[in-house]
């Protein structure tokens, strides 16, 4: 079989098309991407107030993605433990916080016993989008005022 000219031509431009849809694909596989990628959620705690063995923990995510999946786990004499968590007086397992959304939500130790708030460490672990872990210490002491720390 000899290949005319009109072959050749055909053939280039089925290719030349295969070529472009390559491109086109890898391009929105990117363009998906760096969208997805653009949604970083930032928590950050605003405010800690102390109650009777429990605190309230004021959490706001001021990045442009939704922080999922959040857990939050007491530091206290280097024994970590995961505290009961409330949102609007009811017990929750699962914790979102939106873009630009803050949460009030209390912590109560599972153990029934005086906690020294003051070398306390709140650890806040959560997923953005792409299923990235995250996390952030924080030192309680540094929220309490001078009057609040020695209550």
């Amino acid at each position: 079989m000899w290949w005319t000219t009109l072959d050749m031509i055909e053939s280039a431009t089925i290719v030349s098309s295969l070529g472009t849809l390559a491109i086109a694909l890898c391009s929105l596989y990117q363009t998906r991407r760096s969208v997805i990628d653009s949604f970083v959620p930032v928590l950050s705690i605003d405010e800690i107030s102390i109650g009777s063995n429990e605190l309230t923990v004021r959490i706001r995510n001021y990045g442009t993605g939704p922080a999922l999946d959040v857990m939050m786990l007491l530091e206290v004499h280097h024994h970590v433990v995961t505290p009961d968590i409330f949102l609007d007086n009811h017990p929750i397992s699962v914790l979102h916080v939106g873009t630009n959304e803050a949460k009030d939500v209390r912590l109560k130790p599972v153990s029934h016993e005086p906690t020294d708030w003051s070398t306390a460490m709140l650890h806040v672990k959560f997923e953005c989008i792409r299923r990235r872990h995250r996390q952030a210490t924080f030192c309680i002491s540094s929220f309490l005022s001078e009057t609040a720390g020695r209550g």
